[in-house]
């Protein structure tokens, strides 16, 4: 039903299938024993038949990589640009493919921020792609105003004629963790007296919150002017040096191009 890349023979784990596309962890040790596999046959049925029905809501396509795309760092490379990714190791271990690619570990969010204003800065990388977990997941003012301020200063930092692109991304959000969390305890003692039971409302919670992770944001400019220059002076300054050099005392229109 998932089949990876590669030769047919090669198959993916339920847990890596059901972590990717269910958004919880099956299979994980016992606290009363960390050498335990983890195994659990209800758990591991359920998870199935999840998938399964994934796999029919959404069409014999789901759950199958195209192997004709390409990575983004791959189209860069191809063009003889250079780029760099900024993240916590596990995404760099994912997500930064070819060896060529500037791989920036970090410890934290704040980590990231800071090195990818000093990247920007620098003006040697074509694209940085800067990964985040946790800045706003669960929200709060205070993250919030702290992920405001990492991102000015990232903008403040960039050479003029950056595009600058904040995207949510997709993924499990703190509800979703939440909910998965009760209904796997749910099944664990789902047949013990007085277990935990999982209803019918909290499914449909966790259904239209798994949609709701979906719908992602995002935010696009292009950096036109360098610090320190309002909008009217920029201008003012463009249109007397177009007019002294245009017979017609018209400005000329100034053409801007972006590489990335």
């Amino acid at each position: 039903l998932s089949p990876p890349r590669g030769a047919p023979p090669m198959k993916l784990k339920l847990k890596a299938i059901a972590s990717k596309y269910l958004l919880r962890e099956i299979q994980v040790p016992s606290a009363e024993g960390a050498a335990e596999c983890g195994h659990n046959s209800v758990e591991d049925a359920i998870a199935a038949l999840e998938l399964v029905q994934l796999k029919i809501k959404n069409g014999p396509r789901f759950g199958i990589e195209n192997p004709t795309t390409c990575a983004l760092f791959s189209i860069v490379l191809a063009h003889r640009r250079t780029c760099a990714l900024i993240a916590r190791p596990k995404p760099l271990h994912k997500f930064a493919g070819p060896s060529s690619v500037h791989a920036i570990a970090c410890d934290s969010d704040q980590q990231v921020l800071a090195r990818t204003a000093s990247a920007c800065s620098g003006g040697k990388m074509n694209l940085i792609v800067s990964h985040l977990v946790q800045s706003a997941n669960p929200p709060s003012t205070e993250k919030l105003q702290r992920l405001d301020a990492g991102l000015r200063e990232i903008f403040r930092r960039a050479h003029r004629n950056t595009v600058f692109i904040v995207t949510t991304g997709q993924g499990p959000s703190h509800e979703i963790q939440a909910l998965n969390n009760e209904k796997f305890a749910a099944q664990r003692e789902g047949l013990k007296p007085g277990g935990r039971r999982w209803t019918l409302d909290k499914e449909v919670a966790l259904s239209k919150a798994i949609a709701k992770s979906k719908e992602g944001m995002v935010f696009f400019t292009i950096k036109q002017l360098d610090e320190g220059k309002c909008v009217s002076d920029a201008a003012m300054n463009n249109s007397n040096e177009s007019a002294a050099n245009n017979d017609t005392g018209m400005p000329e229109r100034i053409e801007r191009k972006t590489f990335l």
